[in-house]
């Protein structure tokens, strides 16, 4: 895999950056201001990236977007024929889910079918799972339910819904656009690709690379260490290394969406902020809008309105919204650990429903508990981290029973951890300060740190850039949602 983090990928994005950076002059000078060859240019690179990762993964992209592309053209050709716009439909959706069950989730039936028959499993019926899948999927997906309720038109191109589907930046981990908005981004991106967008962009990739590499694959040594044999340590080591996890795995999530926006910025396409300070949330509810915010708004907008959302009375509504959480955590991996930390997140997301119809909206926006809020919000989602990141659920069980019971064993509070939270702290300081300032701009709220057009900016920058060189972890781990 070509991951942001490598210096294959690097050279990689720089030739193309240059390349697209001469077409589009080029364009510029001869006064041709078409989006279609350059989106052509950027489907040829999306394809070279994710060939050069894995070429099998490429040969399933393309039969996914042939599918889709024919299933959504009938769609629009029989829109007024009820049965066959609703057969086409069909086909798109079963084919497209059956599709990531029997990739990714093949093996998991099986294993559970012969455990509960008392038979040993130790074959896989899968060689291999597509990189990206559960994000491309997420999006034909998407794509589909938009044109079944008719708020768009089908994509008229192939190459356009092929470059929807394959754009290099977001393809393994996301984050999850929609069809519509990343289309009106290709139709203006070669009017795009200019200096500020590059000044703005650059920033987005380093802040990224430092959260991924600097903070986030350094918390990783010690929280493995910890999660690979709880029994060796005490107590308050398991608790820092519950803690350190929290930290872990929002540094790496963030950072690659950072890093996805950077890159896309930088070749003329917006993308979203998919994390927005997620654990200063005062409850569940608002964690879940703040934390990869484009998952969350495809659950909601696709699985827990399709299932009626609250539509259909209260006792449907909460079971709306655990099988949307149910479903979200099993996304993530075929393992009884995500599906647990699913259900308790629904569970969760329940409750606090109906505490919200006990309380006035004014008793809640006014109180004075919100940082008691954040902080039992905090620790709530820090506990259900726990049966994310075990390997097992006795694993996961074992861990939160050392936490709490006093047990001797090796005592280490990892300094790292330390700089993560301070980091963090800073972050969340210097957002606020800066959305005071500019409240118009909510994608942009944290970048640009540094002004390049000065001659301090720039210097202030390269010592960051050198920083995270320097501070960088030597062994690289692979980013927590690539295996997703």
């Amino acid at each position: 895999i070509m991951a942001f983090i490598s210096i294959r990928y690097i050279i990689f994005f720089i030739a193309i950056y240059l390349l697209n950076s001469i077409y589009i002059n080029t364009c510029h000078y001869l006064k041709q201001t078409t989006y279609k060859t350059y989106s052509i240019l950027l489907l040829f690179e999306s394809y070279v990236f994710i060939i050069v990762s894995d070429w099998k993964t490429a040969v399933v992209l393309f039969a996914q977007t042939v599918l889709v592309f024919f299933v959504s053209k009938a769609m629009k050709k029989h829109k007024e024929n009820k049965i066959l716009f609703n057969s086409y439909f069909a086909i798109g959706i079963v084919f497209s889910i059956g599709q990531l069950v029997i990739y990714k989730y093949c093996d998991f039936i099986a294993e559970t079918i012969f455990n509960v028959s008392g038979v040993t499993y130790a074959d896989h019926i899968i060689p291999f799972i597509p990189l990206g899948i559960s994000f491309f999927t997420f999006s034909v997906v998407g794509y589909l339910i938009d044109l079944h309720r008719r708020r768009y038109e089908a994509i008229g191109s192939f190459s356009d819904l092929a470059l929807y589907l394959s754009f290099f930046p977001k393809f393994i981990s996301g984050p999850i656009v929609r069809a519509d908005k990343f289309m009106n981004q290709v139709k203006k991106g070669y009017s795009a690709v200019n200096l500020t967008n590059l000044q703005i962009g650059i920033q987005y990739v380093v802040m990224g690379m430092f959260k991924k590499m600097v903070l986030s694959d350094h918390l990783a040594v010690f929280v493995d260490d910890v999660y690979r044999s709880p029994s060796a340590f005490n107590s308050l080591t398991c608790v820092w290394a519950i803690i350190s996890y929290s930290l872990q795995i929002y540094f790496d999530f963030s950072g690659y969406s950072d890093m996805a926006i950077g890159f896309s910025k930088m070749l003329g396409i917006n993308i979203d902020k998919n994390f927005d300070m997620p654990y200063i949330s005062r409850n569940i509810t608002e964690f879940w809008k703040r934390w990869h915010i484009s998952l969350s708004a495809w659950l909601q907008d696709y699985l827990y309105i399709s299932l009626g959302g609250n539509r259909k009375g209260k006792i449907r509504t909460y079971i709306n919204l655990i099988t949307t959480m149910l479903i979200g955590g099993l996304w993530h991996g075929a393992s009884w650990n995500f599906l647990i930390w699913g259900g308790i997140h629904g569970i969760a997301l329940v409750i606090h429903k109906q505490f919200i119809k006990f309380t006035s909206k004014k008793e809640i926006t006014k109180n004075n508990h919100g940082v008691w809020s954040s902080i039992v919000t905090y620790i709530f989602v820090c506990i259900t981290w726990v049966f994310f990141r075990a390997n097992t659920f006795s694993r996961a069980i074992e861990i939160l029973k050392r936490s709490v019971t006093f047990c001797d064993g090796v005592q280490q509070i990892y300094t790292w951890t330390f700089f993560a939270i301070a980091f963090a702290l800073w972050e969340i300081a210097y957002s606020r300060i800066k959305n005071k300032r500019d409240v118009k701009d909510r994608l942009e709220l944290s970048y640009p740190i540094f002004n390049l057009n000065k001659i301090s900016g720039l210097f202030a920058f390269f010592v960051f850039i050198g920083l995270t060189i320097i501070l960088a972890y030597v062994g690289q781990v692979a980013f927590i949602y690539g295996k997703f």
